[in-house]
């Protein structure tokens, strides 16, 4: 299945980044490219919603690490909302979901921007 990225603002300065299909070596740099046109919009928080993604190797997680340290020097945040089994098993065995936040709902990712944090917390 093609990769495919869709964007939605679903509240006022959350704009979610839709992933579904294969994130793989051949198509890997959509999902960056979004994102970084989205920054360049003046977007400060992003949620990379990965629930339909049916295949991710190596390059495909890469690109959501260049996604993070995108945000980072545009100021900006981003999380990953829903991912589905084969990101989760990815990231967890790369460690890169101490990097990136992974909520296991939409909901809990809109928490995520919305309640103030505690002292000591980013968002």
């Amino acid at each position: 299945m093609s990769l495919q990225v869709e964007t939605a603002r679903i509240d006022p300065g959350i704009t979610v980044v839709v992933v579904s299909g294969n994130m793989t070596f051949q198509e890997s740099d959509a999902v960056p490219s979004t994102v970084v046109a989205l920054l360049e919009r003046g977007v400060k928080r992003l949620i990379l919603d990965l629930n339909d993604v049916t295949q991710i190797d190596g390059i495909g997680g890469v690109s959501l690490v260049r996604c993070f340290f995108a945000a980072r020097e545009a100021q900006a945040d981003v999380c990953v909302a829903t991912a589905s089994c084969c990101v989760t098993q990815l990231f967890k065995s790369t460690q890169v979901d101490t990097l990136i936040p992974f909520l296991p709902t939409m909901a809990a990712a809109r928490e995520y921007f919305t309640v103030p944090k505690q002292k000591g917390q980013t968002a």
